[in-house]
């Protein structure tokens, strides 16, 4: 995420934030494979994928809603990448309300879903939520709140697994968004970012019930752009800084983010490992690379494990993420000039503070 001193800039400018630079239990964390997946193949025992929205399927959260936005148009010229770009504002998927569930795509103008395999890629995005009251957990002077976030895996977020939790979205709220995209097909193309929300509105019975969840966003770069240059070696791990909390909480779902050749992301707590996230590659077509592209035929990540109710942390405990690479397995990701793209170790999480 290139553009860092641009976005916060514009972020800060806009919003009022201050500057700044199987399953899963609380008892054993899910245990990554450190082997690349295959088309089709079944997800490796201890590992939980979050299901993924559809507009077509009743909400599993009782009272709630769906939607899906759309963000753009993004024109794209052959074989270009656009990086760190901010959108001050985007469609809001609803006020004085409830997110429970949220899920990013890419799509075309007529709406035709793309990935990989037709040459496009989004490569990130991050959502943010501005307004009175937002924070961000850990980076409150170098971020504004950051709520959601997905690479090409496009990972499900779902915060209420067992109880009614969700990121409160107040009547003045807005959101925002940072994107990479890029376009690998051998003409130009115009292309929307897209959001699925389930949702539970205020005028729903089951709103009452709702309590506040945020995102808790650790990073192997702490409070920086997420991108580290990878190691000259075929395996590494890449840690960050403890992050010390000043308040007690406990953790109800989370994933991690990497990119090409990593494993797994896990989540600590004391040094002691509450998550891991597997990061597998390629179970669907539309992760496998297309023939234009810098590595034809490669597959790329297509799922991040998911923990769900994996403990929690009391106030002045330290929390960290470490991510685990190995090119042996599943290659790092050549860029548009040959070279080899940075690594990130990214991990989301949704919790209660108490």
């Amino acid at each position: 995420m290139k553009s860092l001193a641009l976005l916060l800039s514009v972020l800060q400018a806009t919003s009022g934030f201050p500057h700044g630079p199987g399953e899963t239990t609380s008892s054993s964390p899910a245990i990554a494979p450190n082997a690349s997946t295959t088309l089709n193949s079944p997800v490796p025992e201890g590992v939980f994928l979050e299901k993924h929205l559809s507009m077509q399927d009743t909400p599993k959260t009782p009272g709630a809603k769906m939607i899906k936005t759309r963000t753009g148009p993004f024109n794209l010229k052959s074989m270009e990448m656009v990086s760190s770009t901010p959108r001050l504002r985007v469609d809001m998927p609803c006020t004085d309300c409830y997110l429970t569930a949220m899920e990013a795509g890419l799509e075309l103008e007529d709406g035709t879903s793309v990935n990989i395999d037709s040459g496009a890629w989004l490569h990130h995005m991050v959502l943010y939520i501005m307004g009175p009251g937002h924070s961000d957990l850990t980076c409150p002077l170098n971020w504004p709140e950051r709520i959601y976030a997905a690479g090409n895996e496009r990972t499900t977020a779902r915060l209420n697994e067992k109880e009614p939790l969700g990121i409160k979205v107040g009547k003045s709220d807005r959101l925002a968004m940072i994107y990479d995209l890029v376009n690998n097909a051998m003409e130009d193309r115009t292309f929307y970012v897209t959001m699925m929300f389930e949702y539970v509105p205020s005028t729903s019975p089951e709103f009452a019930a709702h309590k506040p969840a945020k995102c808790l966003w650790l990073d192997i770069t702490n409070c920086g752009d997420s991108e580290e240059v990878a190691p000259p070696t075929p395996t590494f791990t890449l840690e960050s800084q403890p992050y010390s909390m000043a308040r007690g909480g406990r953790f109800i779902n989370g994933y991690g983010h990497v990119h090409d050749a990593g494993q797994k992301v896990s989540i600590t707590v004391n040094n002691d490992i509450v998550c891991d996230s597997a990061q597998l590659y390629g179970r669907e077509a539309g992760f496998i690379e297309s023939r234009e592209g810098e590595n034809p035929g490669m597959a790329h990540v297509s799922d991040a494990g998911t923990c769900r109710e994996y403990g929690g942390w009391k106030a002045g405990d330290k929390l960290s993420v470490k991510t685990f690479y190995d090119s042996r397995t599943t290659p790092l990701n050549k860029m548009h000039d040959g070279s080899v793209q940075e690594v990130m170790g990214i991990a989301i999480n949704y919790v209660v503070e108490e």
